[in-house]
């Protein structure tokens, strides 16, 4: 944790409120670790949910985009969606489909309605 002045360049969108109503501290977290942490998480739910895990030689694209970028860019397939329950606090939406031997997956995460990120898993079947 430490004392911010003004917005962080690389700034979680959740934080940026805080910062609006008073907040002057943060928790610093590096890009690459946030998003190995989504590989970990997008490699995770794969196995839940097909039962065999993801080839380790398969690229887990992470997506960081804002709240009104995401409804726009995922609008049409999130009707299409799953839920997965992924415990106290975090929400999964999971979009699939499968053509010509290929699985294409977006895995779309919130953790406690505050930070967003996807996932995008591409396999060949």
């Amino acid at each position: 944790m430490r004392e911010l002045t003004g917005i962080p360049k690389a700034s979680l969108p959740f934080s940026i409120p805080n910062l609006d109503k008073g907040s002057r501290h943060g928790v610093m977290i590096s890009a690459t670790k946030l998003n190995t942490l989504v590989e970990k998480w997008a490699r995770g739910f794969y196995y839940c949910v097909h039962g065999q895990p993801l080839s380790a030689s398969r690229r887990i694209q992470v997506i960081h985009v804002g709240d009104e970028h995401a409804a726009v860019a995922f609008r049409e397939i999130w009707q299409h969606a799953r839920a997965i329950d992924g415990g106290p606090g975090v929400q999964v939406r999971l979009w699939t489909a499968e053509e010509d031997r290929r699985r294409e997956e977006i895995y779309g995460f919130s953790i406690w309605g505050q930070f967003r990120v996807y996932a995008a898993v591409s396999e060949r079947l």
